[in-house]
């Protein structure tokens, strides 16, 4: 099959990073794999991984202008005829859209696919779901049951919509690696081998809960001195997390990285995972799969699908902004290691039987023939 990966921007670390491993299984697989987007902080790996992948800067979110999106359809189109392309598989509404017009003016039979992996659950903003009608799709991949759940109800059929969750390379999220990695990280920030760490992932813009981390953490700081929190993501609210942890009294074990891109390496220097994310907010988020590949047990937020990672007793799940059930979550983790140690196991299977890029890519594939 000759597949093309459309995405409008590889500018972050989650789903961008998704789509990359999506397509490195597909083509290990002896599958054609293009990818397009307007470029992106994953432009480097995506040309590092030797993958035709064509710039299309005019389908970027911020240049949405009616010339533009004519532009963009025309780039889409080209690389259709070019690349012989028969699967459209799109990672959001308004990319798969353009590919249906392109392939119209292409007179081109392609079959489309999409990801979902964010719906518009916001009160005033559901118009935006609409998309998800006008577009024309052979099926939808969800990356949650929660996001089947919010797509049906657009009025999508439930039966072209399937349940894949996001998937772990487990070539990239190496076990037998973990030791190394651990060692370079908490060498690199100057943390002690046997201190234990809390770590989270993702942009510090509000949403992730980066700020409750740090009140959680002051709770627990004077009795675990021992403990250290790593803050990777860089956004708009960094320095004024910075400055709360400074205010706080607790800097000198709030670790700031900024944005990483070896989140292979820095996932492996954690004991514990989390991301408290607001309610309403993520829908299956990357990262937390990816760190219980090494093991780590995680404290997350009832919002959307993530509940769903804690199902087999992976991780523990709070409502959102609430600092007393975060500060329990962490206290008998750091505590009790029997506990911790069991839902490491717990953990580490899940992504070896479910969420794993195999599995995902095995879902993915049999839908792109059967549908």
């Amino acid at each position: 099959m000759n597949i093309l990966q459309l995405r409008t921007e590889f500018s972050d670390n989650g789903p961008g990073t998704q789509t990359l491993t999506i397509s490195t299984e597909l083509r290990s697989r002896g599958h054609k794999v293009v990818l397009a987007s307007s470029g992106g902080h994953l432009t480097k790996k995506i040309k590092k991984a030797g993958f035709e992948y064509y710039i299309i800067p005019e389908i970027a979110f911020g240049k949405r202008t009616f010339f533009n999106l004519v532009k963009s359809i025309l780039s889409i189109r080209k690389i259709l005829i070019k690349e012989k392309i028969s699967i459209v598989h799109a990672h959001n509404a308004t990319s798969v859209l353009l590919a249906n017009i392109a392939s119209f003016l292409a007179f081109k039979k392609v079959k489309f696919f999409q990801s979902v992996r964010g719906v518009e659950i916001r009160e005033n903003y559901g118009w935006r779901n609409r998309i998800y009608n006008l577009a024309k799709y052979n099926a939808m991949f969800a990356v949650s049951k929660f996001t089947k759940k919010a797509i049906v109800n657009f009025g999508v059929n439930s039966k072209k919509v399937i349940v894949t969750y996001n998937g772990v390379d487990l070539n990239r999220f190496d076990i037998n690696k973990r030791n190394e990695y651990r060692l370079e990280i908490r060498n690199e920030f100057n943390i002690p081998q046997n201190a234990f760490v809390i770590g989270i992932v993702g942009r510090q813009d509000g949403i992730k809960g980066h700020k409750d981390l740090i009140k959680t953490f002051k709770l627990l700081y004077e009795s675990h001195p021992n403990l250290y929190v790593i803050l990777v993501g860089g956004g708009s609210e960094t320095e004024i997390n910075r400055k709360l942890s400074i205010d706080m009294g607790i800097n000198d074990r709030c670790i700031f990285t900024g944005l990483r891109l070896d989140v292979e390496k820095i996932h492996a220097a954690f004991d514990i995972f989390t991301l408290l994310s607001k309610k309403g907010y993520e829908m299956f988020p990357n990262v937390i799969i990816e760190s219980m590949s090494y093991g780590n047990p995680f404290v997350g937020t009832n919002t959307t699908g993530v509940p769903e990672a804690a199902e087999r007793g992976e991780g523990f799940i709070c409502e959102s902004d609430d600092i007393e059930c975060f500060r329990e979550k962490f206290d008998l983790l750091i505590n009790d290691k029997h506990l911790k140690d069991k839902m490491s196991q717990r953990a580490k299977k899940s992504v070896e039987e479910i969420f794993n890029i195999t599995k995902v890519v095995d879902k993915i594939e049999k839908t792109y023939k059967q549908f």
